[in-house]
């Protein structure tokens, strides 16, 4: 088993998880059928078990907060604009529009918080701006850059 993956990911988690990470390091090495990736391939198999439980009730929570602001993005473009420009009805996208533009900074102050925390790296965390403009972006962003349940 190699510690550069987990060196690497206890330096960038911070000191607090370092003993936990370093007792999952153990349990893993006596189990020979599971196959441990070197380098930051490993992190992402570990790092629900690293994070603190504050860090991973918020992770939680983003990652909701992102479906949610994907959502009410996806309703703006494909049910509200439509009410307006096609059927006349403004009403929607007043609605709709101001519950998006708070899901939408929201989002941002939370992927502000979950970078700090996880020291994303700056690719990441700029990713993740992005996601929060495009259509279907927080789904594909948490689907490659958020770690797995």
């Amino acid at each position: 088993m190699t510690t550069s993956g987990l060196s690497h990911f206890v330096f960038r988690h911070g000191i607090d998880q370092k003993k936990r990470c370093a007792s999952f390091k153990i349990e893993l090495s006596e189990h020979p059928e599971y196959k441990v990736l070197p380098g930051p391939l490993m992190a992402p198999l570990i790092s629900r078990l690293c994070l603190k439980g504050s860090d991973l009730l918020f992770l939680n929570a983003f990652r909701w907060l992102g479906r949610l602001e994907g959502s009410s993005f996806l309703i703006l473009v494909l049910i509200a604009m439509p009410l307006k420009y096609i059927f006349g009805q403004p009403e929607a996208v007043r609605v709709v529009g101001m519950a998006h533009g708070v899901l939408f900074l929201v989002y941002i102050l939370a992927a502000n918080y979950v970078a700090m925390q996880l020291n994303w790296s700056k690719k990441v965390w700029f990713l993740s701006y992005v996601a929060a403009v495009l259509p279907l972006g927080t789904f594909v962003f948490e689907k490659h850059h958020l770690p797995k349940h």
